[in-house]
Formats: C-alpha cells, sequence, structure tokens
C-alpha cells in the first residue's frame, strides 16, 4: 500500500487494485458461508411469517418431512388416513432445495479452499 500511494495512487485505486484482490478467498469464504445461513432459515419466518403465502422454501420442505412422518406414524398405529407424501417425493423436494446452493459452489470452490487454508496456516 506504501509503494502504491508513493507512486501515485490514491486510495480508491490501491483499495481496487490491491487490498479486494488479496482479499477475494476471504470474501468468497463469507460470502458462501453466509449465503448457505441465510438460504436454510427457516425458523424466523416460522415466527414471523402467519401466511402460507410468503413460507420460504425450507420451511415448505420442512413440512412436507415432518408433517408425512406424523401422518407415516398415525397411520401406522391406526390404519386410519392416507399418506401425503411418499419417500421418492420427500428426497425429490430435498435435492430441489439444494440445487441452488450446489450451483454455486463449484464456482467459489478454488476461492472457499483458499480462504480456509489463509486461517491455518502460519507463516
Amino acid at each position: 500500500m506504501e509503494s502504491a500511494s508513493l507512486d501515485g495512487a490514491n486510495e480508491w485505486t490501491i483499495l481496487f487494485k490491491i487490498m479486494l484482490p488479496l482479499a477475494k478467498p476471504i470474501l468468497a469464504t463469507v460470502v458462501l458461508f453466509v449465503t448457505v445461513q441465510l438460504y436454510n432459515e427457516y425458523f424466523m419466518s416460522i415466527i414471523f411469517l402467519r401466511s402460507n403465502n410468503w413460507q420460504p422454501l425450507q420451511q415448505v420442505l420442512r413440512s412436507i418431512v415432518i408433517d408425512s412422518s406424523v401422518v407415516d406414524t398415525a397411520s401406522s398405529m391406526a390404519d386410519v388416513g392416507e399418506r401425503n407424501f411418499t419417500t421418492a417425493i420427500k428426497m425429490a423436494a430435498v435435492i430441489a432445495t439444494m440445487v441452488p446452493i450446489m450451483c454455486v459452489y463449484p464456482f467459489l470452490q478454488k476461492y472457499f479452499t483458499k480462504g480456509i487454508m489463509i486461517g491455518a496456516i502460519k507463516a
């Protein structure tokens, strides 16, 4: 940074040409962790959303898996009622919710591994 400022670079040039390229692996790692955490968030929607029209995908997946397991248990005890979802439909719903993160991860993988290793290696 000091040599760039001595060569006449202003603060914005130093930020965009020197600092951000060095911080790409760390930023990609943090972005991936935050994205996965926000994508898997369903507890806050359970608390705040009362309308079924605005449920996020993870809450719908949770209701498919948990509600159908409750129905499976109740129907095995009393042979009353139909099963809402088969196991194949539940697994297809799980795969469908994993696809967006699986599409983003390959593009961030090289930065992700480099960002994790930066914190682990001592020079």
